[in-house]
Parts: structure tokens; C-alpha cells; sequence
């Protein structure tokens, strides 16, 4: 598999998430630069898997499916009380 083009970047990050990133580094012996794009890798898979399932909700409310306030008013108020675990099972 080819490599995958890179380009630099410069960031300001806490003195604090540095030390902890350099200790990392040395105990994995990889490089800062590593580490780094693997987490804005897993960061950017999250809020990916964030923005499509709010763009799928948002879209399933635009078609009339979304559930009505007060069904989950009702339903919170009900939530943890005798009489909804008794019908819970």
C-alpha cells in the first residue's frame, strides 16, 4: 500500500498533554507525530459517526418520525416509578 501524503501542521497544545505525549513516544518508541494522528484520526471517526447520526435523526424528525414532546414528558414522569418497572417486565 502506498504511502499516504502528508503535510505539516503546527499546533499549541497544554504543557501538561506534551509531557504525557513525549512519554508515550519514548515508552511505544513511536514518534510524537504518531500518536498525534492517530488520535485526530479516532477524534475525526467520532464526530463523523456524530454528525451523520444527527443528520439521520434531523431528517427522520423532517419526515413526521419523530416522537411527540409530551409522549417523552409522559414517559419521564413515569420513568423509575413503581408502576413502570411492574409493566416493564
Amino acid at each position: 500500500m502506498p504511502a499516504k501524503e502528508t503535510r505539516p501542521v503546527t499546533v499549541r497544545i497544554a504543557a501538561d498533554n506534551l509531557t504525557q505525549l513525549d512519554a508515550l513516544a519514548e515508552a511505544t518508541e513511536r514518534s510524537r507525530a504518531w500518536h498525534v494522528e492517530k488520535a485526530l484520526e479516532a477524534y475525526l471517526d467520532l464526530q463523523a459517526w456524530q454528525m451523520q447520526h444527527i443528520a439521520t435523526g434531523l431528517a427522520q424528525l423532517e419526515a413526521g418520525e419523530g416522537i411527540p414532546h409530551e409522549e417523552i414528558v409522559a414517559d419521564l414522569e413515569r420513568w423509575g416509578k413503581k408502576s413502570e418497572r411492574d409493566t416493564a417486565t
